[in-house]
Formats: C-alpha cells, sequence, structure tokens
C-alpha cells in the first residue's frame, strides 16, 4: 500500500472515543477546518497557519495531527513528516484508539521512516525487560525503586498507560517521601469555567450560601465552589488524621465523632455579623461546638485552611482529652502549620508562617 493511500485511509477513519469529536463550532473547528480547505486549494502557507492556531487549541487532537503529517508531505518536508506521524502515534496509543488505527499509523510510519521498526521493536523489549523488574520492586516494598523502573519506561513511552497508573499507585501510600510522585486529585475535573461561574453567582451571599455533605463535616460557603470543594476534601483528610493523632474514633477504639458544620464566608465583616454567637471581634476563626467558622477575605485559601485546621482540633482535643484554656489553645495551634502532601498525607509539627513570622522580625 502506498504512503498516500495510507494517510487517506487514517484521515478517513471514525475518531474513535475517548476524545469524543466536536459536534459544535469552535475555534478549535474553525481553524481545522480551514487548515482542510486551504491544503485542498494547496494554498500551503494558510494550512500551515490554521493548522497551527488549531493545535494551539488543541495539541491533543489527533485529526490535526494527521493533517500536520499530510501538510509536510504536500511540501516535502520529511522530517516533520515522521514528527507529526509519531506524534499522532503516541497520542493515538493515549487516547486507546483501535487496534486497525494503530496499525495503519505505523505502516503510515514505516513508509516513510524504515529505522522505526528497530525504534518499535525497542521499545517493546526494553519495557518487556523492565515491568517485571517494577513488579518484583513493589512486591518487595521498595516503592521509590518501582518508581524510578517505571519512569524508565516511560522515557522510552512517554503514554505507556500500565507505568503512568503504577506510578499513581505507588505514590499514593501514606508516605511523605512519595508525595513529589502523587498526582493531586482534581476536584474541578467534572466541571467547567462556565459552570462554576454560574454556580458562584446562584450562591453569592450568605442566604444563598452553597452546602456540601461528607462524611465528617458539612461545608457551608458563599466564597464559590473552588472553596467549597476544596476545603471540604482538605478537611476530610485532616480528619483522619486527628483520629489518629488523638487516638479517638478509630476502627480500633470503636468511638463516634459527630459530624459538624463548617462555616466559610467570603468576607470577614459577614463571619462578625452572621456567624454564630457572633464571633469576637478580634478572632479569624472559632469553633461553637458544633460548627467551625471562618473566612477567607485577606487569608487566602492556605490562611483560611490553616484557621479550620486549628478551630476543627478543638472538636478532637474536647474528645480526646481534658486539656482547658491555655493548653487546649496551644493543642489546636499545633495543628496551623500542617501541610496536605498530594497523595494525602499529612505533614505535622510544621511552623505556622503567620506566627513565625512575626517572631522573626521580634528577634
Amino acid at each position: 500500500m502506498s504512503l498516500n493511500l495510507l494517510l487517506c485511509a487514517l484521515l478517513a477513519l471514525p475518531q474513535s472515543a475517548p476524545q469524543a469529536r466536536p459536534t459544535e463550532v469552535t475555534p478549535f473547528t474553525v481553524a481545522l477546518d480551514g487548515a482542510r480547505k486551504a491544503l485542498a486549494a494547496k494554498d500551503l502557507d494558510k494550512a500551515r497557519a490554521q493548522l497551527m492556531r488549531a493545535l494551539e487549541r488543541d495539541a491533543r487532537s489527533t485529526e490535526a495531527w494527521a493533517l500536520r503529517a499530510e501538510l509536510a508531505a504536500a511540501v516535502g518536508d520529511l522530517d516533520e513528516q515522521v514528527y507529526a506521524l509519531h506524534t499522532q502515534l503516541r497520542l493515538s496509543i493515549a487516547q486507546k484508539r483501535a487496534k486497525t488505527e494503530l496499525e495503519l499509523l505505523r505502516k503510515a510510519i514505516l513508509a516513510v521512516d524504515p529505522a522505526a521498526a528497530e525504534l518499535f521493536g525497542m521499545n517493546a523489549r526494553f519495557i518487556g525487560t523492565l515491568e517485571p523488574i517494577a513488579a518484583q520492586y513493589e512486591k518487595e516494598l521498595r516503592p521509590h525503586s518501582a518508581i524510578r523502573v517505571h519512569k524508565l519506561i516511560l522515557a522510552l513511552d512517554p503514554e505507556y498507560t500500565a507505568s503512568q497508573q503504577a506510578i499513581e499507585r505507588i505514590a499514593s501510600l501514606p508516605d511523605p517521601s512519595l508525595a513529589g510522585d502523587a498526582k493531586p486529585k482534581d476536584l474541578l475535573a467534572d466541571v467547567s469555567a462556565e459552570w462554576i461561574a454560574k454556580f458562584d453567582a446562584e450562591h453569592a451571599t450568605w442566604d444563598t450560601r452553597a452546602q456540601l455533605e461528607r462524611e465528617n463535616y458539612t461545608t457551608y460557603t458563599n466564597a464559590g465552589y473552588e472553596v467549597l470543594v476544596r476545603s471540604a476534601e482538605a478537611m476530610e483528610q485532616m480528619n483522619r488524621f486527628y483520629r489518629v493523632f488523638f487516638q479517638y474514633g478509630t476502627e480500633e477504639d470503636g468511638k463516634t465523632v459527630p459530624r459538624i458544620d463548617l462555616n466559610i464566608f467570603k468576607k470577614r465583616d459577614e463571619y462578625l455579623k452572621l456567624g454564630l454567637g457572633p464571633p469576637v471581634e478580634w478572632s479569624g476563626g472559632h469553633f461553637t461546638g458544633g460548627a467551625v467558622e471562618t473566612y477567607v477575605e485577606g487569608q487566602g485559601f492556605d490562611g483560611m485552611t490553616g484557621t479550620l485546621f486549628h478551630e476543627a482540633a478543638h472538636q478532637f482535643v474536647s474528645l480526646a482529652t481534658r486539656a482547658a484554656g491555655w493548653l487546649n489553645e496551644g493543642l489546636a495551634s499545633f495543628f496551623e502549620g500542617c501541610r496536605i502532601l498530594p497523595n494525602g498525607t499529612v505533614l505535622m509539627n510544621m511552623p505556622a508562617n503567620h506566627r513565625l513570622f512575626p517572631l522573626a522580625e521580634d528577634m
């Protein structure tokens, strides 16, 4: 089969899942359609300009890379053509395209780059050798060694799904030293910027505040969707840490910890006016017995979560100890500097910057 026939066959193949083909008119589809029309009219400069616009908007589109290979063939740029075809193959593998489509792509590559046969074979041989080594390291509870081998595999094939998943699985273990390789949970993956903007507008006041109920806390806020879901996730992870630290509410002791509310106000004046109690003027947050309250304004998200970590700790101090007064406050203050790593590990005994910096200035 000639190269031209192979390229035509590839372009004619349906773009199978998981990448859904856009049905609406978007800047990407307009640019890609313009590139196709310009190439058909042999206006190669316009075709390249339109194609680059399309790739700027979706660099993972296999349709765009297939068209880039076709354009390179039209201008006689062999190096560009080979690069585009290899990129199309890599993306097609990552997007789990049909085997027939992948085989056609490999044949198209070999038609212009015969040396690729050795490359394909080399990757298969080395990956086949390295995978059992990584598996053995993981079996021997040597996570760092297993991750290192999987990274070698990804250096050969950056889209090798098995190694990507293995690193993610191993790095999720509760070990701070593995957190650098962990993939943080994307809490906004299933919603668009437009959806978030609409949600935030609908819940912009305390009367219309958003609510999210999780296992240990029910979060209320008018500070936006991102604050809602990130705070809820951080506090659920922190709750698991409280239970271990205070040795209260674990599976072993069987004690129950009641769910409490997290009231997160957007502005400080809302917190002071609408908070339960109401809060005292000098406070940045407080624990009421059934709720933790604070605000975002002026603290930023990290400062606000530090306050949440402090105030929510009072619940466990009261449940698990008899500490009162300054000791109760001191125990809660210990948690202000805690950091939650991407794999869920909590780093404790960390300084709280808002306490450390003024101390440094006074020294």
